[in-house]
């Protein structure tokens, strides 16, 4: 079940969730950082310990996505970015840009990725890795 977690930029910067579906809670803990603007976000397990720091909160991505086990035990959490206007700014979180979840297969049962091979190659690989024969 998708549901909406709901972090902000101001006071508390933790929130727990129970996410269900075997899951159990899990605290979310969002910092901005100036240097390289943006909202960041650690995932902690509901005893306390650290699953995952420094995940960067950027739209439209599963910020999960290389992390497959984590991804197959928790499922997709994307950021919404709901006006356009990005995370840059630290008072934007929860009221421009939102992190969603959904269940483990739930994102691609609803926004299924497109059929077909995808966009032809504009050259030959074979071109490309052709075998040259040495010179004597």
């Amino acid at each position: 079940m998708t549901q909406v977690i709901p972090l902000n930029s101001d006071g508390s910067r933790r929130v727990s969730v129970d996410l269900g579906d075997g899951v159990g809670v899990i605290t979310f803990r969002s910092r901005y950082n100036s240097t390289v603007p943006g909202w960041y976000v650690d995932l902690y397990d509901a005893d306390g310990s650290s699953i995952v720091f420094g995940l960067g909160l950027v739209a439209p991505h599963n910020i999960i996505r290389h992390l497959p086990r984590l991804v197959a035990r928790i499922g997709d959490l994307r950021v919404i970015d709901i006006d356009g206007k990005g995370n840059i700014n630290p008072d934007r979180l929860g009221v421009g840009v939102g992190l969603m979840h959904y269940a483990p297969g739930e994102f691609n049962s609803l926004y299924p990725a497109p059929s077909g091979e995808g966009r032809p190659l504009g050259y030959n690989l074979s071109d490309l890795f052709t075998p040259t024969e040495p010179t004597p």
